[in-house]
């Protein structure tokens, strides 16, 4: 420890005792000259200094690149492999206990956004993490599905009360990414930088520490979290792209007079319906019903409306009751990949389709020639939607959500996954008859993912049971894993 004094002019010291300096050497130097006036001059042997009230202690800080991600919750990846819940600091406090230890966070801006007071961090002896860690490798055991790890459980035991790590030793300090209002919100880290700060104190002697480090999203970067604790509420935030593909089966064409006595005429896509099964009643689509604003609304809607988990689908983390509500942006920046919306009418019923990348998503209304989809016995395998009693706009939703899903469960689990639906189909996309649409529907609870054998029409679908699984809503969460620096 040093103190450097620079002052421009005289300094003036009056003492109305005795003036002593003790120090291991003192060294004078002078540019000018050096003057000495007393009375008397004594020599003798050095004495000791009086007492300090306090030892000197000394602090080490700094960040746990041993722990240089985290997961909000710990939620465990596709493979159950355990995740890191924390922000881990280490900390060493040698010579002599302290009085108190502060620790808090900051962001860029130099705004708190944790700073310990009635709320702790985990704090935990050095030599006892691998115990933690030990423990926390029994939640592997089991079969493979994405899910917390019970982390406070297991961390409970080894938790150091205040008085603990005051004394000389070797800490860990954990922070779970909650602020001092128990909410956790991921683009305050994502993207920035972050300074964590230690300030310990004996007596009057305070020494603090500090450590600047940046945070960014691991795996992507469309998806943004804010967990309230307080409330049990999850928000969630999608950044979705999806681009207008117009129009397909409403186009005419001018067909010139020939040689052979044909006059002009005018050809349209609604021109290759079946005559037999037009039908009054059921007219044909001439011109659009629905505008891009009007499929980009339904789409948004539809996958927030089958992502979201609440009320009864509200989902367990660590013990507590979570709602989890989605919410979209569709932008071309930091989104997902492109799935284009398009309005089918007077054809060939569009299948939809999302391999990653130049994504599909039809709005197929109309007369449509299904062939064979739903095996129906008309023409040519011609039949009609209505947009009411068949629920296009609702299945239009849906689908928009069930495609999407597709690059979550792909960029969360792998391609092979996505491709077989959660093992409901095979790699060419057919139902494998391993899960029953009747049989969840019974249990409350329909999969967004799943294919099904006994799949109904698209009119006899429950819309309201349809919602992502719990597993690949968790999934989505754990995508907003973060890498520290």
């Amino acid at each position: 420890m040093s103190r450097t004094r620079i002052v421009k002019g005289k300094i003036t010291e009056i003492t109305g005792g005795t003036s002593r300096i003790f120090a291991k050497s003192i060294k004078i130097n002078s540019g000018r000259s050096i003057n000495y006036y007393a009375k008397n001059y004594t020599y003798g042997e050095p004495q000791d200094p009086p007492a300090s009230k306090y030892a000197e202690f000394d602090i080490d800080f700094e960040l746990n690149m041993d722990e240089n991600t985290m997961v909000p919750f710990g939620i465990l990846d596709c493979e159950n492999n355990i995740e890191n819940p924390y922000f881990s600091f280490k900390y060493a406090l040698r010579n002599d206990d302290i009085d108190s230890l502060g620790f808090k966070i900051t962001d860029e801006e130099n705004e708190i956004i944790y700073q310990m007071g009635y709320l702790k961090p985990v704090i935990i002896q050095a030599r006892k993490k691998p115990l933690v860690l030990f423990e926390a490798k029994k939640t592997t055991e089991g079969p493979l599905i994405s899910k917390t790890w019970e982390y406070k459980k297991l961390f409970a035991p080894y938790v150091l009360s205040e008085p603990d790590y005051t004394k000389r030793g070797e800490y860990h300090l954990n922070w779970d990414g909650f602020d001092n209002d128990e909410i956790y919100d991921s683009t305050r880290f994502a993207g920035k930088k972050l300074k964590a700060t230690i300030t310990a104190t004996k007596g009057d002697i305070i020494k603090a520490k500090e450590i600047e480090f940046e945070v960014s999203y691991k795996e992507v970067e469309w998806v943004d979290v804010k967990i309230n604790r307080n409330t049990k509420r999850i928000d969630v935030t999608l950044r979705v792209n999806l681009a207008d593909g117009g129009e397909k089966g409403l186009t005419c064409q001018t067909i010139n007079a020939n040689m052979y006595g044909t006059p002009e005429r005018t050809v349209c896509d609604w021109d290759k319906i079946p005559t037999p099964i037009v039908n009054p009643s059921y007219p044909i689509i001439k011109s659009r019903t629905r505008s891009f604003s009007d499929l980009e609304k339904l789409a948004l809607d539809g996958i927030e409306r089958h992502w979201s988990r609440k009320s009864s689908y509200s989902i367990i983390i660590n013990n507590e009751k979570y709602e989890l509500t989605v919410k979209t942006i569709n932008t071309s920046n930091k989104s997902l990949n492109e799935l284009s919306l398009t309005y089918n009418t007077n054809g060939s019923w569009g299948r939809s389709g999302n391999p990653g990348f130049l994504g599909i998503i039809f709005y197929n209304v109309g007369y449509c020639n299904f062939l064979n989809w739903y095996d129906l016995p008309t023409e040519n395998n011609w039949g009609y939607l209505d947009e009411i009693k068949d629920k296009v706009e609702e299945d239009f939703g849906y689908t928009a959500a069930h495609e999407l899903g597709h690059t979550i469960l792909k960029t969360y689990n792998s391609q092979y996954y996505s491709i077989i639906h959660d093992d409901s189909s095979t790699i060419l996309q057919n139902p494998n008859g391993t899960k029953s649409y009747k049989a969840q529907k019974a249990t409350g609870e329909i999969n967004l993912m799943h294919y099904f054998d006994d799949d109904p029409r698209q009119a006899n679908y429950d819309y309201n049971m349809i919602v992502a699984s719990i597993k690949d809503t968790l999934g989505l969460l754990w995508l907003t894993k973060l890498k520290i620096n």
